[in-house]
């Protein structure tokens, strides 16, 4: 009987829902103990792995979807500085490199394009020296790329400068490409009597050591085994002067006498190393030697330094020092007396006007394209980064300056600034010299790309009959295609309607009128009279 009742309460109930395992708590030895339900079952694994991230595919990906930035200036007067003047020539930048230089070149659709009608093209110049611009090192976490002192600089048409040990780039409104070069040079002083005799005594403890590294790997080389070969440890040997001996540091010097630069230049000749001298103020009375050691220099055309009347010699600077210099085959690069920007109106004493200084070097005697290469390619020359800036060749970075003038005239405006093929700097948009003879900007961005045409929808064409198929006969349907449907045939008149098919409606008799609608039908017969009811009876 029990077993009925449940059978009967199961089947109309259901099931009971079964419930989860939950942990009892016993109490044996009078300890309470959990004691855990059945495990529960773990998901299965699909056997899919998740995707994997393929680094290098993206990267493929990306230099795919990344667009070329072009920019082309054009008609412009292009002084190259390598290669003459190209007067109304075009210049294309593609990705911020000089892509081609020349005239009736194609322009593409994409490009960025600047009308440089009637102005002076030149290299962006370059400062080896300047405080208060580019940040302190590493100056491409320290510059602020918005600051107004990167303005002025472009403004006077600085594109480079060099901060302490590293050289950088004027790229206002970004960090990219700001960073030249670093470790430029090896600070070294020259001056006095211990200090010479103590770099001598390293130059040469740097010189044994390589000549002893040159001649183990000459015998490993041979297959030499016998005495057995220990290469040579660099112990107690400066690290700067094994760079300087193999030539992948520059050895900067500050020094202005006569007596001072001969030194520099006999240690130089001596040891056979690339060097810089700073100042060099009386250059011009030491030029040969300076010129045979191949030592650069790095001058202030106009220096106030008076001769010395005690001395039995020549003494004291000149303007024509830098024309003597470069006449004896010496790298000249000019910079003015201060190396910061200042707006007090005084010229040729600061960095915002170093195309006077320039020009006082030609009223001294240098050659004008030479006071032009002081300021572009020499000094990139001196810094060791003349493959990449100081003159506009193909190849190079495309850092210019546009200018209403000549490079060396004091009245000469910079209207525009490239940086990397990139816009910096424009006259017109900047209220710094914007009012000063006015020019309207012809710098126009890049015309965005025209959408895809839409594809036209082709209209359905008749089946072409293949060889060899035959032709279906009327009535007989193809195969896969679908029966046709038949309109529906109306019976004629006193034709007797179709099985299945419902009777067709009566035509009305000639005599008869069909009733309005509005109106009911009359009856048959006269109206029934009063009292009478309607058929007739009583």
């Amino acid at each position: 009987m029990r077993t009925l009742l449940s059978t009967i309460a199961t089947f109309f109930m259901g099931a009971a829902p079964a419930l989860p395992a939950v942990a009892q708590t016993s109490f044996a030895d009078g300890v309470p103990s959990r004691q855990e339900g059945p495990t529960p079952a773990k998901p299965q694994e699909t056997g899919v792995k998740p995707p994997e991230e393929k680094k290098d595919e993206k990267k493929k990906d990306e230099k795919k979807e990344k667009k070329d930035e072009w920019l082309a200036v054009l008609n412009g007067d292009v002084h190259t500085i390598a290669d003459g003047v190209l007067r109304g020539a075009t210049i294309l930048c593609k990705n911020g490199k000089f892509q081609r230089i020349g005239y009736g070149l194609e322009v593409p659709k994409e490009a960025a394009t600047l009308d440089a009608a009637g102005l002076s093209i030149y290299p962006g110049l370059i400062a080896v020296a300047s405080s208060g611009i580019v940040g302190q090192e590493p100056v491409d976490l320290t510059t602020d790329v918005f600051s107004y002192g990167m303005t002025f600089g472009l403004a006077c048409g600085w594109t480079t400068m060099v901060s302490g040990n590293s050289a950088g780039k004027l790229t206002y409104g970004t960090l990219d490409g700001l960073l030249l070069r670093n470790n430029l040079w090896q600070r070294t002083s020259y001056a006095s009597g211990d200090e010479r005799r103590r770099i001598r005594d390293d130059f040469e403890a740097a010189r044994e050591f390589l000549r002893k590294k040159r001649l183990f790997e000459q015998q490993k080389a041979a297959g030499q085994q016998s005495p057995p070969l220990e290469e040579p440890k660099p112990e107690g040997v400066n690290d700067a002067y094994l760079k300087l001996l193999g030539g992948d540091l520059l050895a900067r010097f500050d020094a202005n006498s006569a007596e001072e630069l001969r030194a520099i230049a006999k240690l130089v000749t001596e040891f056979g190393f690339k060097a810089v001298v700073f100042g060099a103020a009386e250059g011009w009375i030491v030029a040969e030697e300076l010129g045979r050691a191949g030592i650069s220099c790095v001058v202030v055309p106009h220096t106030t330094r008076t001769a010395d009347r005690h001395l039995n010699r020549q003494s004291g600077g000149t303007i024509e020092n830098a024309a003597i210099l470069h006449q004896h085959g010496v790298k000249v690069a000019v910079i003015p007396e201060s190396t910061r920007l200042s707006g007090d109106g005084l010229l040729d004493r600061d960095l915002r006007t170093p195309t006077v200084e320039a020009a006082l070097a030609v009223r001294g005697g240098l050659p004008r394209d030479a006071a032009e290469a002081a300021l572009t390619i020499n000094a990139a020359r001196i810094l060791g980064v003349d493959d990449r800036i100081g003159s506009i060749e193909v190849g190079k970075d495309a850092d210019f300056v546009v200018l209403d003038g000549d490079l060396l005239h004091y009245e000469s405006f910079v209207y525009y600034a490239v940086v990397n093929g990139r816009l910096v700097y424009d006259k017109a948009k900047d209220s710094l010299f914007r009012d000063l003879r006015p020019r309207p900007s012809t710098y126009q961005e890049p015309k965005p790309p025209e959408p895809p045409p839409e594809p036209k929808k082709e209209e359905a064409k008749p089946e072409e009959k293949k060889e060899g198929e035959a032709t279906p006969a009327e009535g007989e349907k193809k195969e896969g295609e679908k029966p046709s449907e038949k309109p529906k045939e109306e019976p004629k008149p006193g034709e007797p309607p179709k099985p299945g098919e419902p009777p067709p409606p009566e035509p009305p008799k000639p005599d008869e009128k069909p009733p309005k609608p509005d109106e009911p039908p009359k009856p048959d017969g006269n109206p029934p009279k009063p009292g009478e009811k309607p058929g007739g009876g009583a």
